[in-house]
């Protein structure tokens, strides 16, 4: 699942940003992620 989305970030962004710079914005929403499920 999370792979999946990585490769569907990367496709979309291609040419935008780096794979590297994908993987910290993935890394970033999903710190955003589990601080709202904890907030709710």
């Amino acid at each position: 699942m999370n792979v999946q989305y990585v490769t569907v970030v990367f496709s979309t962004e291609k040419g935008a940003r780096t794979l590297e710079e994908c993987l910290e914005q993935l890394l970033c929403n999903l710190d955003l992620e589990k601080i709202e499920k904890k907030d709710a």
